[in-house]
């Protein structure tokens, strides 16, 4: 099912001011090093989880756009902000909502960067709260580069979790545990 139909994201990072149309189920980004495509991810991390890495918390002055930021300094008029801002293809659950919407997510230099200045475009105020329910329902997950354990450990734990809330998963493993000690019984015992 196509959740996300078009992702934009303004002085983030090395992004100066992108838009990904036409989203689908999978998709592909590819370039070369240090070209900006984990920095597309860490702002789908951070409008749905408020880090810009696991664990990370969004900071002005490490997550602004250099560029922008060469802009501000040369023009005081020039705002400097970040946002991002998904346009999303509502699931038939919430009919309220329309075809689509979009959210947009922005932190400013004057703000309070784990307080986003958020605003919802193609819904009906009186919906907003249903936006709220749809977004939370939502679990977004950037998974870095796995350079250290920590990492590695933290994903495991995801894993477990959601496969532990799976009833034919968890007893699916109850069979698995009793095969295995009832295998194992003899190096057990010695």
């Amino acid at each position: 099912m196509k959740l996300i139909k078009k992702v934009e994201i303004k002085y983030f990072r090395s992004i100066y001011n992108g838009v990904l149309k036409n989203v689908n189920d999978l998709n592909v980004v590819f370039g070369r090093n240090d070209s900006g495509k984990s920095n597309i991810l860490r702002a789908l991390n951070l409008f749905f989880n408020y880090q810009t890495n696991p664990e990370l918390l969004f900071d002005f002055d490490r997550d602004f756009s250099y560029h922008r930021k060469g802009e501000a300094d040369k023009n005081a008029n020039v705002k400097k902000y970040v946002s991002v801002k998904i346009t999303f293809v509502t699931p038939k659950k919430y009919p309220s909502l329309g075809k689509e919407f979009s959210v947009r997510r922005g932190w400013s230099i004057e703000g309070r960067p784990l307080d986003p200045r958020e605003i919802i475009t193609g819904v009906d105020k009186k919906y907003f709260s249903s936006v709220t329910r749809f977004l939370n329902s939502l679990s977004f997950h950037y998974i870095p580069a796995i350079k250290d354990r920590k990492i590695f450990e933290s994903m495991l734990e995801e894993m477990y979790l959601v496969l532990s809330k799976d009833s034919k998963f968890s007893s699916s493993l109850a069979t698995f545990s009793s095969e295995l000690r009832s295998r194992t019984g003899t190096l057990t015992d010695s």
